[in-house]
């Protein structure tokens, strides 16, 4: 017996909301590189947008945010390393732990992407015209809250 085709994925929120997230990404990652981060993709810029950008972060708990292993973590961190956007620096509260940090390049990353986000969030505040991005900024944290509290178990 041949078993039919797959259709279309069905039509529902976590598609629409994944669809809106990758192209978001793409976005970014592609102004990035026309502003000189030629190096960034999209796994090297959620890493970073992992990490504290104050404080600097552990590794383990980078890995964790990212839901990663440690050595995976820990190979991107030092390839952003070599590339001049991260350094390590003694952590405070523990003398045997490093934490992650930004580099003086990684400063200007951070200014840039700060204004690569603002310029995307403008974009797309003229179609959504008039003070609809912020109605779906309060729609998706609503979202987010909901399916935080919502039991694993139904």
């Amino acid at each position: 017996m041949i078993q039919d085709e797959p259709g279309p994925p069905p039509a529902h929120i976590g598609w629409a909301l994944w669809a809106a997230l990758e192209a978001w990404m793409d976005c970014f990652v592609r102004d990035l590189r026309a502003a000189g981060f030629t190096e960034i993709t999209v796994a090297r810029a959620r890493l970073l947008g992992h990490l504290d950008r104050r404080a600097g972060t552990r590794l383990v708990d980078l890995a964790a945010a990212m839901d990663v292993s440690k050595q995976s973590a820990a190979q991107m961190v030092d390839d952003l390393t070599a590339l001049g956007l991260l350094t390590r620096q003694p952590d405070p509260l523990d003398a045997r732990a490093k934490r992650i940090v930004f580099a003086p390049r990684g400063r200007r990353f951070l200014a840039e992407a700060d204004r690569i986000k603002r310029r995307i969030d403008e974009d797309l505040a003229e179609a959504l015209t008039g003070s609809g991005l912020e109605r779906l900024g309060d729609t998706l944290d609503r979202l987010r809250d909901r399916l935080s509290e919502r039991p694993h178990d139904r």
